[in-house]
């Protein structure tokens, strides 16, 4: 791995490590350390210094005493496997954790002040109305960190798809297996949610995802560049991340209160609030978008001035307020895509050259033109 990451870091000038695996600790906490303490010390006997990791871990798997030491290696970013919040929800799902660890590790890593992202699977086959009830309790108590939400899926070949086999509740087929969820009112409450969030939480624009990236874009930066930020952009990149999973929550509450007292065989009628919630979610995350985009554009003005001295020798405050109220972001609407106005960004040859600090383009590249672009690469 470190002879990995210094050809990397030397002929490539790398900088950002991304360790795509599931869990990125070992099961004995121990060895998990001893390797933590191994990978930080040889990598600055050779060299590699002044990087960024970003990692997945278990939340049974965090301790004090290793993320100290993942911050000495440049820790900035944890994918941090909650699921669920409700002690039932977790055993359906046969996570082999805790509440109370998921709470722990919340605190910890939050005490380290790295970019914290979560996901809560909060509808699988069993899930009953107290569960989702614990699970909103949940987001209430823990806005500070971006998330999302979803259903557990069954994948070909999990303990999911043989469960819901063995029980006849599989649908579909190995291009797409499906289940229904055994309360009714659950289940008339996750295709509620299903449609009325299905741009926020999915789409490639979705604000949960965007809610992210505003956060990891800060976090790289204060990893990297610390003396380009300001207290007020800090506050700006907290505030939209709060302010968006508050929405999020009220929604979802909206939600509940409907269902809790709906028929849930009343088709038309869930239909109906499932347009009208999708009408809400869909309005505010256009001007949340709108907001979460013009702080980016700040957190990109102040990376485009990292040169230009010290915090002293420019005002960075200032300068950090004139770009978010001189953002250039139009707003999100929705899953209608370029063309048909989301954005009103450009899918051409030409703005793929626009891309951000991290040399990302700022919409998904349509593959016809990464195609052309794979051939001419092939051709030299």
């Amino acid at each position: 791995i470190v002879s990995e990451m210094k050809e990397l870091y030397d002929l490539h000038g790398v900088r950002i490590f991304n360790f795509q695996d599931d869990n990125f600790f070992l099961p004995d906490r121990s060895q998990a350390l001893q390797r933590f303490e191994s990978l930080r010390d040889k990598l600055a006997h050779e060299g590699v210094e002044d990087i960024a990791i970003a990692i997945k871990a278990r939340p049974d798997s965090i301790t004090r005493e290793s993320i100290s030491i993942l911050d000495d290696l440049g820790l900035f970013r944890v994918f941090l496997g909650v699921e669920n919040a409700s002690e039932n929800g977790l055993a359906n799902l046969n996570r082999r954790q805790t509440v109370e660890q998921s709470l722990n590790a919340l605190e910890i890593l939050n005490d380290f002040d790295v970019h914290l992202a979560f996901n809560l699977l909060m509808f699988e086959p069993d899930t009953v109305m107290d569960d989702l009830l614990i699970n909103l309790r949940f987001i209430e108590r823990h806005l500070d960190n971006p998330f999302n939400f979803c259903r557990a899926e069954a994948h070909a070949g999990t303990g999911l798809e043989e469960r819901l086999k063995a029980e006849g509740m599989l649908l579909g087929d190995y291009f797409g297996l499906d289940y229904r969820l055994k309360d009714p009112q659950c289940e008339a409450f996750h295709q509620v949610v299903n449609y009325a969030f299905f741009d926020r939480n999915f789409s490639d624009f979705g604000l949960h995802y965007f809610n992210m990236q505003v956060d990891f874009t800060y976090q790289l930066l204060r990893r990297f560049y610390p003396e380009v930020l300001s207290e007020s952009l800090r506050g700006a990149v907290k505030s939209f991340i709060k302010e968006t999973n508050l929405d999020t929550y009220k929604c979802l509450c909206q939600v509940y209160d409907f269902i809790e007292s709906a028929d849930p065989s009343n088709r038309l009628e869930l239909q109906a609030f499932a347009a009208d919630m999708r009408a809400v979610v869909d309005g505010r995350s256009r001007h949340l978008h709108s907001q979460g985009e013009r702080i980016l554009n700040a957190l990109n003005y102040a990376y485009d001035r990292r040169s230009q001295g010290s915090p002293g020798a420019w005002p960075a405050r200032e300068r950090a307020v004139e770009a978010l109220q001189a953002g250039f972001a139009s707003p999100y609407f929705g899953m209608g895509g370029p063309e048909q106005g989301a954005y009103t960004l450009r899918s051409t040859e030409a703005s793929m050259g626009e891309a951000d600090i991290f040399g990302l383009t700022p919409v998904p590249i349509p593959y016809h033109l990464f195609k052309s672009q794979l051939s001419r690469g092939a051709g030299r």
